[in-house]
């Protein structure tokens, strides 16, 4: 199945998310850094 860029980006964005869901805030910059 082939997902849009957009919704990689966000799929990425929600795992990340989930993996570092401690109580600290995360920044657009930590996101987009840890896309790839």
């Amino acid at each position: 199945m082939k997902y849009t860029r957009a919704t990689n980006y966000a799929l990425h964005s929600i795992l990340f998310l989930s993996r570092n869901s401690s109580r600290r805030n995360i920044g657009v910059q930590e996101l987009a850094e840890n896309q790839f």
